[in-house]
């Protein structure tokens, strides 16, 4: 995530980037958006737990650090997946670039979301 961040942040000031077309720049601050919310979203946690740490309310530290996980996860995917068709895109062009971003979406979705809910619904052992 750090390093698609970093990636992202310097891009912007390539000679080459001026000549990406308009979808290509919205699609780009998306992406950088993404990582940046991402990055903040599971670094969080740490804060939240120094703050809290000591302080008797590991419930509260266990569900808020939970919530933030998740919800970088979802931005990291985003980024990641809105960073794929943004160079493939500028590679080879839209068609192959959505070819290969759905491809990896799915990917994700039963990596990242499908196996684990499965096996949270299994009998713990």
């Amino acid at each position: 995530m750090q390093i698609l961040f970093a990636f992202l942040l310097g891009i912007a000031f390539q000679q080459r980037f001026t000549t990406i077309d308009q979808a290509q720049r919205v699609l780009y601050l998306i992406t950088l958006t993404s990582a940046a919310t991402a990055a903040v979203l599971l670094i969080a946690p740490v804060a939240a737990h120094r703050v809290l740490f000591r302080r008797n309310r590991k419930d509260e530290v266990v569900a808020i650090t939970s919530r933030l996980a998740s919800a970088g996860l979802a931005c990291l995917a985003v980024a990641i997946l809105s960073a794929v068709v943004l160079v493939v895109d500028f590679v080879t062009g839209v068609t192959v670039a959505l070819t290969i971003t759905i491809t990896l979406g799915v990917i994700v979705a039963i990596t990242w979301l499908v196996v684990p809910l499965l096996l949270r619904r299994r009998p713990e052992e």
